[in-house]
């Protein structure tokens, strides 16, 4: 069961102005008294707490999933979150990867490049999908990644129309 993080007030700021409440064990600085509204760093430390309950909720943890606390101590800093991704200038080699889609599993082929790309947006939508506002650096990888995962998902529908259509014979 996760903890209950519950609405508050801001704790009161550090000597250096910095307001750093604790949300789940973790301290976060949500924006410091010389550059942020108090407006500003409340809306931060309330959606901090949505994106713990979320996360929580999702994963079934009691505590910060490894993965996320790094973005959601970047949104407390910054007010939002800037993925960056490493893309490979592989062009040519092709690999694959298989991956579970509900009861059966998927394989798919592409470059490296590719297959980075869907990697970079996956991330995206993982950090998007417990609340917190989070974009890519790099809108290549963005439109290659979607391009790719167009592709794919256009392979498969028509794999699964063939193998209907095999059945039905």
């Amino acid at each position: 069961m996760a903890k209950s993080v519950y609405r508050g007030n801001l704790p009161k700021p550090d000597r250096r102005g910095d307001v750093r409440p604790e949300i789940a064990g973790k301290r976060c600085t949500v924006g410091n008294v010389r550059d942020s509204t108090e407006t500003q760093m409340l809306h931060r430390l309330n959606t901090l707490r949505d994106v713990f309950r979320n996360q929580s909720k999702y994963y079934g943890t009691d505590g910060w999933s490894d993965w996320l606390l790094p973005y959601a101590q970047e949104y407390a800093r910054t007010g939002r979150v800037i993925v960056q991704h490493d893309l490979s200038d592989e062009t040519d080699l092709i690999r694959r990867a298989v991956f579970r889609s509900g009861d059966e599993l998927v394989e798919v082929k592409g470059t490296m490049r590719e297959l980075d790309a869907w990697d970079a947006i996956t991330l995206v939508e993982a950090i998007r999908s417990v609340g917190l506002p989070a974009e890519s650096a790099q809108q290549d990888a963005v439109d290659t990644g979607l391009q790719f995962l167009q592709r794919t998902v256009d392979e498969q529908f028509q794999r699964a129309i063939a193998r209907s259509l095999c059945r039905d014979r």
